[in-house]
């Protein structure tokens, strides 16, 4: 009588147990290999060049908006550093759409290279300047959504939704506005502003990011089948020996 009551009692909680609320064991999967890339990151994926440090020979920096901002200008021998120091605070798949909900946090970022750029800010203030910069983010935010297909076999990414937040930075950029007074004047205008630039603006960028990353992403996507991303267990391969 005593197991007969339990046997209900233990049904009864999991019929009452909303299926939103329940574990998805995809999700455990995913996680598994997101700490396999990351272990993987200084010396490449899957033939890949080395991501710890990321480095970029040239990036264009293009950007307009006609309401306030302008800028013409490129990024040379671009480093990006301790992007494997990520933590995740969000990784969630829904199998029946191919829809993955995600938030990254990177609690210190740096950044260096050279510039050269002109533009504007709100058609009163002129940018303009070249040289070496180099930026440390504090507990820089990545979160959004992609869509997934399944195209002759191979996934296809055929959406990417990507916002931005920044807690704070800081920030120095040589050669800007054509003194040293000047750069330094700038250097904490960009330390106050960045942060809120990148709310107001988030949209426009996230747009940005997204048109940077949904090509590069497919390479590798386009190699794999939904079997490899959502079978079980990492590689068989030793993490890089760094």
């Amino acid at each position: 009588m005593k197991h007969y009551a339990l046997s209900c009692l233990i049904l009864m909680s999991i019929q009452a147990t909303p299926i939103h609320s329940l574990p998805n064991p995809i999700n455990k999967i995913l996680l598994e290999k997101i700490e396999d890339i990351r272990s993987r990151m200084p010396c490449g994926i899957n033939g890949g060049p080395g991501l710890v440090p990321f480095r970029e020979q040239f990036v264009d920096v293009t950007y307009n908006n006609s309401t306030n901002i302008g800028i013409d200008g490129f990024l040379q021998d671009l480093l990006i550093d301790n992007l494997n120091s990520f933590v995740v605070d969000k990784i969630d798949f829904s199998l029946l759409r191919l829809k993955l909900d995600f938030g990254f946090t990177l609690p210190h970022t740096l950044i260096q290279g050279q510039y050269n750029i002109t533009g504007q800010y709100s058609s009163r203030i002129k940018i303009w300047g070249s040289g070496p910069f180099s930026v440390e983010l504090n507990d820089l935010q990545l979160s959004g959504s992609l869509l997934l297909r399944i195209h002759q076999g191979y996934l296809d990414m055929t959406q990417l939704q990507t916002l931005l937040a920044l807690n704070s930075l800081s920030s120095n950029i040589a050669g800007i506005l054509g003194s040293d007074e000047a750069s330094f004047v700038f250097n904490k205008m960009i330390e106050e502003l960045l942060p809120k630039m990148l709310d107001t603006y988030s949209t426009d960028i996230g747009q940005m990011i997204s048109e940077y990353l949904r090509p590069i992403a497919n390479q590798h996507l386009h190699k794999l089948t939904l079997s490899d991303i959502i079978g079980g267990g990492g590689t068989d391969k030793p993490p890089c020996d760094v």
